[in-house]
Order: structure tokens, then sequence, then C-alpha cells
């Protein structure tokens, strides 16, 4: 069984934790009753012990609801991302999180970059995703363990601008927001605190990506860059 539900977003974090609980339990007691061989859940590699992140803390807890089953497999996949044909960089919350940027791209217009854009930002390939849940699925592998899954580049968000830049083949010019200006948006409820705050709390904890990469193809940007 394969385990990729839609995250229930609320106001406040008990709220949150409860909702969410509720349907993983209810989905694991499915599980027990019919038998299931294998659950292959997708989490995030944004989850946290951080109690202040919502989001981050309530996968941080279904990951341990999974974890209490026979035979599991956790995947935190980092932000899921594909470049088409015409390299046009898709990805995040419903294929559209860099919607803005490409636009930014093709009208030459500075990019805009949250404090000094050094934080970690890594990401996967979503046709290696699928092949890595398909592995999953046919072979006995990373049972019972919490895999981080994403390209293996260990990039901060400038470095991935960078790069996606030369994948297009176009000069970007960047701009620094200064967290104090962030923080005063947030007091205007023009930008959401929770979002910003999960860009930031990327960490890799179970770095599998050697055995991974024996068994599947991981593609990288920089590969790209180079066909380019």
């Amino acid at each position: 069984m394969v385990i990729s539900c839609l995250h229930i977003h609320k106001n406040n974090l008990s709220n949150e934790l409860n909702l969410n609980i509720r349907s993983y339990e209810r989905i694991l007691d499915f599980s027990k009753k019919i038998k299931v061989k294998k659950i292959i859940y997708i989490s995030s590699v944004n989850a946290s012990e951080d109690r202040s992140l919502s989001y981050s803390y309530t996968k941080f807890i279904i990951e341990k609801i999974i974890s209490t089953y026979q035979n599991y497999a956790i995947i935190r996949p980092s932000t899921i991302i594909s470049i088409d044909q015409k390299n046009k960089l898709v990805g995040g919350r419903n294929r559209s999180s860099f919607k803005l940027y490409e636009k930014f791209f093709k009208y030459n217009i500075p990019v805009p970059i949250i404090g000094d854009g050094k934080y970690l930002f890594t990401f996967c390939f979503l046709k290696n995703l699928v092949n890595f849940v398909l592995l999953l699925v046919d072979e006995d592998v990373f049972s019972n363990k919490k895999v981080n899954f994403f390209s293996g580049e260990y990039l901060n968000f400038v470095e991935f601008i960078e790069k996606v830049s030369l994948i297009k083949n176009r000069k970007i010019y960047k701009f620094f927001i200064p967290l104090k200006f962030i923080n005063f948006l947030y007091l205007l409820k023009i930008l959401n605190k929770k979002k910003i705050d999960n860009l930031f709390s990327q960490n890799i904890c179970f770095n599998y990506n050697k055995e991974i990469e024996s068994k599947i193809k991981i593609n990288k940007l920089n590969e790209l860059i180079n066909v380019a």
C-alpha cells in the first residue's frame, strides 16, 4: 500500500494534529485488518520535532504512527520538481510554486531572495521519486527506515536558482529581502509565516543516497546544465 494523503492545515497545532492523526490511525487499522504487506508513506523533508512548525511537527508525529506498523518505509522527499523539454521549471504545491519565478526568468525581472538565501534547499525530480516508490513496492529494501529522498546535491536556495538560470541559458538578477522586512509582511498578513518557516527547516537526517543510486537513476541539475 502506498500512502500519500493530503495534509489538513488548521489555524492551531492541536486541531491540525487531531485531524491528521485520526485519519492515519484509521488507515493503519484498515491496513492491519486486510493484512497489508508493507506501507509506504510519503512524508516530507520538513518533518521536525519542533512544535512551533505545525506542518513539520504533524508530519513527524504521523511518521511515528506509521513506524508502529510491522513493515513500513517512510520517504521524506525534498521539493519535488520537473523540468520539461522547454526548460520550464514546475514543482511544489499544485505544480505552481515556481510559476512566479518563471515570469522573473522570462522578463529578466530581478529574482527576490528571502534573507541571504543560504539556507539548505534540496529537491528531487518527480520521475525519480516515482521510480523509487516502485522499487520499494517490488523489492524488500529500506524496510522499517526513514529515507530522505533528494538529488544528492546539497544546495542553498541561491545556488538552486543560479543553476536553473544556467539550464535556461538566461542571466539572472537577484535582490535580497531582509528578514526584518519579511517579519513586517507577516504582521500585515501579506506572507504566510508557516510557509516561510518550512523553507528554512529542511534537514537531511537519513541520507541513503549512495544505496539508492546503486538501484535507480537519480538526476541532478548539473547534468541538465551540461546538456544545455
